[in-house]
Parts: C-alpha cells; structure tokens; sequence
C-alpha cells in the first residue's frame, strides 16, 4: 500500500515528518516531497506523476495554499488534491482548527478568499478531522484503518514469493517408555537419558521424539515456497485437517496409522491402554528464510505466519475443525494488505527480538521467526528441540489430568510422575548462560503455551487424590 502526503512545505514540515512517519511504522510507503530532485516537468503532470501507485492521499491544509505557478489559479497542493481525486484515492482530509495558535507569517487566510472557499468546500465534501499546532495532533492510523474497514480496494501486498522452513509438531501419547529397538516404518535415529528419536522410512522429513514420561511428538519438516499468507494459511489448515479430523481421509497422509502403531505395539508391552492418547492438536514453528516484504512490514507478517487464524478470521479454537468452506478470496487479498500494512494489535500474540539476530512472535497456535542467515541453522535446531519437549509435556500432562478427573491413577502413569516434574522444572529453568536468542525464545514458548500453569494445576490435582 502506497500513500501521498500533500500539503505546504515550510509551514507544515513537522506536520509532514509527523504524518510520514506514523504511515511508514504501519507498513505504508511514502514517497515525499522532501526525496524529490527538481524537474522540467508542468505542473499537473508532475503531480499526477507522483500519485502514480497510491492508493490514499493524506492532504494537510493549515492557513496557506502555497505556491500558485504561472498561468495557474490553483496552488500545487490544490492540484495535487484534484489529481487525487480524479484517480480516485481515497483523501484523507486534516485541517488546521480555527481556534489553534499559528505563526502570523504563515497565516494568509484573511488575504487570501479562495483559501477560505477551499477550506470551506473541503468541510462539505470529505469527513475532515482537525489538528493543532502540536504535530502529535494529527492521528492518521486510526483514519486509514477506517478507510480499511470501509472497504478499501484489495492489494496484494504480497508481490513476491517468500520461502519458510516450516516445522509441524503432533504431540500424542504411547503411554510407556520407549523401546529399546526400532518400531515398524520407522529407524532409531539418536537416544539419550531423556528421550529417543526415530525418523520415518519412508520420509526423513518425518520424525518422531519419544520421552521416557510416556508422551511422544511428531516433528514433520517442509521447505516451501509461497505467493501469499493466504496460501500459507489455507495450504496449513488442510494439512491439519488431513491428519487431525479425517479418519476417512488416512490414507493420504502416513503420521495417523504410524501413530496407531506405535500406540499399538506400546500397549502390548504394558497394559497402559488408560495412559494412551492419539495425536491431540498440532502447532507450526515457521522459520521465515526468504521474506517478500518490506523491512517494516516483515513483524506484521510473522503474526499472521505464527497465527493465520488472524487472516482466515477464525475464532480462537483450531480453525481445521471446521468444514471446507473457502473464504472468497478478494477478502483474504484485501485482509491480508490490512494485516500486513497495520498488524494486529489485540490478539494474543508475544512478540520478541535480538536486533541484528532474530525477530519472532509466538502465540497459542504457535511460532513465526525470522533469524539472521548465519545464526539460522543453530538457532532453529535448539527452537525444535525445545518445542518437541513443550508439546509432549503439555499432552501427556493433558491426557493424564482427564484420567485424575475421574480418579484413576494406573501405576504405569503414577511411575512417570518424578520424570514428568524433572521434565517441566528442567524446561522452566532457564539460566543466565542461556544464548539469548534461545532464552527469548523459551520464556515466549513458556509464556503462550501456559505449560507451567497446566503443571501446577495437574499437581495440585495429584496433591489432592493422594491426600487422606
């Protein structure tokens, strides 16, 4: 989105800095008079030229109609304002008020009859606000937002593909331990104390993590390329839906009979049925590698990547549970320029940064970051280690607390208590030493995921069945 800042120079400069400023922290570009180099050209078609790509004029008129050229009635800023209009921008209109103090030098409204006929047809034409000799004065974010809500013409903000390595977590629960050899379909990869990792025979962008509290995660890794959020959007939620709500539907995709076999072979090793859960949601970590947008606009896009709920418009409960209804796709292109060019500033959203290094924001659905090249490879790793552990955590706390509701401890689940709590106090515990993007990283996962909370009330659960 594109925006023209026309008004008189010498007495509004600091109006102007103003006005420029607050259009470009909300992802707008503008290009101002005070970038131009002199030219040639006449009058009405320089000022045609420079409105050429914007979609809204911001027009400030104080006491002046400034330069009138030669062989013209009009000022440069009242062209300007007619150019605007006759392409059909949407205008925004500020006036100086009546009332407010001014410098005499500047003030020509008592000499000047077309200025006052001008100011007046102004009033009558457009929804005018009013502004000070304060700069501050002059609010123009909230004014574009209305245009937006209004109904501004779709633009695809969007004019390049943009590439992610995306990361998709689908925690459930075998209930036991892992197993000291390979399962069926898939190969051991690497073992510790705390977990053992396998990865899929037929994909190696599949693996799975399996902790010794009996949750496990399924990790599945892409690189792909995009032409919008919405594509990023929609092509995320028909993955979740292919692999969460379409039993029917199985067969496309290898994660849900890989899970009933590992749930499978875990039970006939220990009668755990009790303790067993299938895969219960899934969450994104996107690392942006390529990004399609302007500096400024690079933190708004990382919302909608960590929560395209944002754009699709979907209330806060996994948008894939819904049916297959596709949103018209003006609106998402229309939404996605608002979202891209303005952000989202009342959602639930954490965002965190180490300049020169990362920017990144998470949220209940989960994280988008954008790191430097250099520390990426690194970086992404620890991120996908740490959210492997979050995320089993957090079901197998959740699978177990629907089985205290009821009462029922098995002695399976009451023997991977200690390792449970060693597991949450190990991921709550992050030391000075912690490489700092790592350490903004964990407290913002902690933060949205409420995993310390969802402990604390699973243990004071257990408190209470165990007490006399």
């Amino acid at each position: 989105m594109k925006a023209f800042v026309s008004s008189t120079y010498e007495d509004l400069r600091e109006h102007r800095a103003h006005v420029i400023s607050a259009l470009r922290r909300a992802g707008i570009a503008v290009d101002p008079m005070e970038d131009w180099t002199a030219t040639g050209s006449e009058p009405r078609e320089f000022c045609a030229d420079r409105l050429r790509g914007c979609e809204i004029c911001v027009l400030l008129v104080a006491r002046r109609r400034g330069f009138v050229p030669p062989r013209e009635a009009k000022s440069i800023t009242q062209i300007e304002y007619e150019a605007a209009r006759e392409r059909k921008l949407e205008v925004l209109v500020f006036l100086l008020d009546d009332g407010a103090l001014w410098r005499r030098e500047w003030d020509e409204l008592d000499r000047d009859p077309e200025l006052r006929r001008w100011r007046e047809r102004l009033t009558t034409t457009h929804g005018v606000e009013f502004f000070s000799h304060d700069p501050r004065s002059i609010d123009v974010a909230p004014a574009v937002a209305r245009w937006v809500a209004r109904g501004a013409p779709p633009q695809r903000v969007v004019r390049e593909q943009f590439r992610v390595e995306w990361s998709v977590f689908l925690p459930f629960c075998p209930g036991v331990p892992p197993p000291d050899g390979e399962i069926p379909g898939l190969r051991l990869s690497a073992a510790d104390a705390e977990s053992t990792s396998f990865e899929s025979a037929a994909d190696a962008n599949l693996t799975m993590r399996w902790f010794g509290f009996g949750g496990a995660v399924w990790t599945l890794r892409q690189e792909r390329r995009f032409g919008t959020l919405a594509e990023f959007a929609q092509s995320r939620r028909q993955l979740y839906r292919a692999i969460l709500h379409h039993p029917a539907r199985a067969a496309d995709h290898a994660i849900p009979a890989l899970t009933a076999a590992v749930n499978e072979a875990a039970a006939a090793r220990c009668a755990a049925a009790l303790c067993q859960r299938q895969i219960g949601y899934a969450l994104s970590l996107v690392s942006l590698l390529d990004p399609g947008w302007q500096t400024l606009q690079i933190p708004h896009a990382l919302q909608v990547l960590a929560c395209p709920s944002l754009l699709l418009n979907l209330p806060e409960a996994e948008d894939c549970a819904l049916d297959d209804h596709a949103a018209d796709p003006l609106v998402l292109d229309h939404r996605e320029a608002a979202l891209v060019a303005d952000g989202n500033r009342g959602h639930d959203l954490k965002e965190f940064r180490l300049p020169g290094v990362m920017h990144a924001v998470a949220c209940w659905a989960g994280v988008a970051a954008h790191v430097q090249s250099t520390h990426r490879d690194a970086m992404v790793a620890a991120f996908v280690r740490f959210e492997e552990l979050i995320q089993a955590l957090w079901w197998r706390l959740h699978s177990l607390e629907s089985l205290l509701d009821v009462g029922q401890i098995p002695q399976e689940a009451k023997a991977q208590l200690t390792s449970i709590e060693r597991h949450v106090h190990k991921a709550l515990r992050i030391g000075p030493t912690e490489v700092t993007a790592t350490r903004l990283f964990k407290e913002a996962v902690i933060q949205t995921s409420r995993i310390e909370s969802v402990f604390n009330e699973f243990r004071n659960t257990v408190r209470d069945l165990r007490s006399p």
